[in-house]
């Protein structure tokens, strides 16, 4: 909702659990001062929005456990305050951006769960600390 840029000054949006549908809104990206955006275990749709690389001070996203579908966008790497990205248990595909791997190898992101088990994998990632 619209309603939710007038949060300007929020740090942390926590929601999961909430049997939340629809689609991630972009309105989302309004809230410039987000560190923490949790959304798991939803039943959230569509892709993951690219105007989530704008929020330069989230160190946790997890979108893990949704019906979220697509790629991973690769603005997520301008995000480097990120600490956590969970992104298993959606409907994900494609690679990983290596920019994005590029977090990890920086040593700013150290935990990052994706769908890239599994005979062919729905996501490829070299950089995953963990494969579900």
């Amino acid at each position: 909702p619209d309603e939710i840029k007038k949060l300007s000054t929020l740090r942390k949006l926590k929601l999961s659990n909430n049997r939340i549908t629809g689609e991630l809104p972009h309105i989302i990206s309004s809230l410039t001062h987000l560190e923490d955006l949790s959304l798991a275990n939803n039943k959230l749709t569509g892709t993951i929005p690219f105007e989530l690389g704008s929020l330069s001070s989230l160190k946790i996203l997890d979108l893990q456990n949704n019906l979220l579908s697509g790629f991973v966008p690769k603005e997520i790497d301008s995000l480097s305050s990120l600490r956590e990205l969970h992104l298993d248990v959606n409907d994900i595909t494609g690679i990983v951006p290596p920019s994005i791997c590029k977090l990890f190898r920086d040593a700013e992101l150290y935990s990052f769960t994706a769908d890239c088990d599994g005979r062919p994998p729905k996501l490829r990632c070299s950089c995953c600390t963990e494969c579900k």
